[in-house]
């Protein structure tokens, strides 16, 4: 762990794959580990990018304009990913349904809601 109780992978930051989003909601800075952030847009992604860029961990909106998680994550799926999958989020009403729902058709992956306060 870092000073700030950040946890990385062996003494380093995490891969973290930031798709679709910003900082402005402040997403980077509420996530629970340090990371070594790579924004990109959804429409550059391929197998081949995300193989190499290997994430650890990869962020985005449950629901973007122009992707959803599950897209993102059948595509992240393709190219071999297994890490941790955060999905950003303001209100859903069943949020427990939602991460279920990601867990049961990409079970490799470790998927999280990330609740934003205020959205």
């Amino acid at each position: 762990m870092d000073g700030d109780g950040h946890q990385g992978v062996a003494g380093r930051a995490l891969r973290c794959l930031a798709v679709g989003i910003g900082d402005e909601a402040g997403i980077v800075r509420a996530l629970p580990v340090r990371c070594d952030l790579r924004a990109l847009p959804f429409a550059v992604l391929t197998e081949e990018v995300m193989a190499r860029l290997a994430p650890d961990l990869i962020i985005c909106p449950l629901v973007a304009e122009d992707f959803d998680a599950f897209e993102l994550a059948a595509l992240a799926a393709a190219a071999g990913f297994c890490g941790r999958f955060l999905a950003a989020v303001g209100r859903v009403p069943n949020p427990g349904l939602v991460e279920r729902e990601l867990r049961g058709q990409f079970p490799g992956m470790a998927f999280e809601l990330l609740l934003l306060e205020g959205q």
